[in-house]
């Protein structure tokens, strides 16, 4: 039925490596000026938070010039990292600030859920 999209074929993890690449790197840059705000958040050391804030931003810009940029392991690496972020967040969410995964018209969960999906597909295609 829609054929004509197969011309298009590789063109879907390129969109969407970049996009999320840009998420990452939207709300990883603040985390990296300001590691005592996602530190205090989550309890940990502001090391913790530097360290955070630094893997989200930097892994968002491989998750962008990889698709034109030959990185090898590090786009995998990259992946993985924000992956294990986004079980995090999750958990965070989920277990210990007890917010539902679509909490009544304010941000639950699902927005963690589907980044974390759109790295596995990344990863496995």
């Amino acid at each position: 039925m829609f054929d004509f999209l197969s011309a298009y074929n590789g063109w879907g993890s390129v969109i969407l490596s970049v996009v999320l690449g840009v998420v990452f790197v939207v709300h990883g840059w603040p985390k990296f000026r300001n590691p005592s705000g996602i530190a205090g958040a989550l309890g940990w050391p502001k090391f913790a938070g530097f360290l955070h804030g630094f893997v989200e931003t930097v892994g968002g810009l491989v998750l962008i010039l990889s698709p034109f940029v030959y990185l090898g392991q590090l786009f995998d690496w990259a992946a993985i990292l924000l992956a294990v972020i986004m079980l995090g967040a999750m958990y965070f969410k989920a277990v210990k600030w007890k917010i539902g995964f679509s909490n009544g018209g304010k941000m639950g969960w699902e927005f963690d859920a589907v980044i974390f999906g759109g790295l596995v597909a990344l990863l496995l295609g």
